[in-house]
């Protein structure tokens, strides 16, 4: 069972457990970069950019996650699944986090004129920085992970070729 990493989704693990027993694998999965722009913060950049809109993101900057691309995730479930090691729980994760500043000074190196962006105040609920360490992963499973910024700019790169 795949979980994104939340504090909400500890609670559900636990009552999981409960029903299903300990004969149970999580993996907690770090922010995906997609293939394509079709989710979440990318989605939203594209249809910006496209209407000249501002992109209004939410914090300080500094708020941080560990993304991970999507081919690397299939890749280590594809090699999880193969193996015949017996987990309980698992982090899947870049096991590196990129910062909102980051994201946004790559954004405006390939849209220099064409980006506005603006903050708005984070709710007291949301998490600031997520990190999945990934030591046990990697000593599981020989892996090589996209570096998040790299995967992040290749992926706007894209999006600026394909107009």
């Amino acid at each position: 069972i795949c979980f994104p990493v939340t504090i909400a989704c500890f609670s559900a693990e636990e009552k999981l457990r409960e029903k299903l027993g300990r004969n149970l694998t999580i993996f907690r999965v770090g922010n995906i970069v997609p293939e394509r722009f079709d989710f979440g913060i990318f989605r939203m950049v594209k249809e910006k950019l496209s209407s000249d809109s501002a992109i209004e993101m939410m914090g300080d900057s500094l708020d941080s996650r560990d993304y991970l691309g999507e081919k690397d995730l299939i890749s280590i479930l594809h090699n999880l699944i193969v193996s015949s090691h017996q987990l309980d729980l698992l982090n899947i994760g870049s096991g590196q986090s990129i910062s909102l500043r980051d994201i946004v000074e790559i954004l405006q190196s390939f849209y220099p004129d064409k980006l506005n962006v603006t903050w708005a105040p984070r709710s007291e609920f949301d998490v600031s920085n997520t990190y999945l360490d990934i030591s046990c992963l990697k000593s599981l499973i020989d892996i090589s992970i996209t570096n998040p910024k790299s995967l992040i700019c290749n992926l706007f790169a894209s999006l600026r070729e394909a107009g």
